[in-house]
């Protein structure tokens, strides 16, 4: 389920005879067992699991695509990435702002290793590359109208250069971070660290009428227009969460920021 369908679901407040009554009849069912075993920094990331057809297309239309990512947090808590999240990941890759799956899933691991013995280990993108990645993203922030605000929140570059500083994760986790402080800023905190974040619907409505972003980043516009109506808002904020924070990444920690 996409976040805004979560959302709209705890405003509709049950009573606790309903609600007892949803929790004992929700379809919720054990898919897999992972056994761990010890491997390599080397070790293939991807896992292949089989499923019956009806579950294959069932997971396939909810997620839009038939490859997840798990995450893992040191406390122990693993969970599949959304489908905002997912669509999301499919337009950064595809405008090379974040790596592949694959190659991130393998490089985290080793600042998964680092985190646990306490090894710092700095890892940066090659300048021409950063800079490249910083173009486009001063490009499409520049047509959702958020570039300019960005620019003004200059405790948003600091927080980039004080978690790149700390050497304890790679730049697609660190942009990856950044991404979720701004998407549950408002939530968590009760202020948004970018206000006009908040207000997906007018960032689609603005994308969509753009004719310059259509033609220009196509792939973005046909994964957006996919999305059902209902889904849209969290699919916009979450994408334009990441774009702001790869782009607070890459200007902060390689032109020095808002200093």
């Amino acid at each position: 389920m996409s976040r805004i369908g979560m959302e709209i679901s705890t405003e509709l407040k049950l009573s606790p005879q309903e609600t007892m009554i949803k929790i004992a009849h929700d379809p919720t069912f054990p898919l897999f067992v992972l056994n761990l075993d010890k491997g390599n920094l080397q070790t293939d990331p991807t896992l292949n699991l089989k499923v019956p057809p009806e579950i294959y297309e069932r997971l396939t239309s909810l997620y839009g695509t038939d490859s997840l990512l798990f995450y893992l947090d040191i406390s122990g808590k693993m969970e599949a990435w959304s489908p905002d999240m997912l669509a999301t990941y499919r337009i950064l890759e595809k405008y090379e702002i974040i790596s592949s799956f694959k190659s991130w899933t393998k490089t985290s691991r080793k600042f998964i290793v680092n985190y646990l013995t306490d090894t710092p280990q700095e890892l940066k993108i090659p300048d021409k590359i950063a800079k490249e990645r910083l173009n486009k993203l001063e490009e499409i922030l520049t047509y959702a109208k958020l570039k300019d605000s960005i620019d003004n929140k200059e405790n948003l570059f600091s927080i980039a250069r004080d978690v790149t500083k700390s050497n304890k994760k790679d730049p697609d986790s660190i942009v990856y971070r950044l991404a979720m402080m701004i998407y549950h800023s408002k939530r968590l905190s009760g202020e948004a660290a970018v206000l006009e974040i908040e207000t997906p619907g007018t960032i689609y409505l603005r994308l969509m009428d753009n004719y310059d972003f259509q033609e220009k980043y196509k792939f973005a516009y046909d994964e957006l227009s996919r999305i059902l109506p209902q889904a849209r808002s969290a699919a916009v904020k979450t994408l334009m969460s990441f774009f702001a924070a790869a782009y607070l990444y890459y200007k902060a920690v390689y032109l020095g920021g808002n200093r």
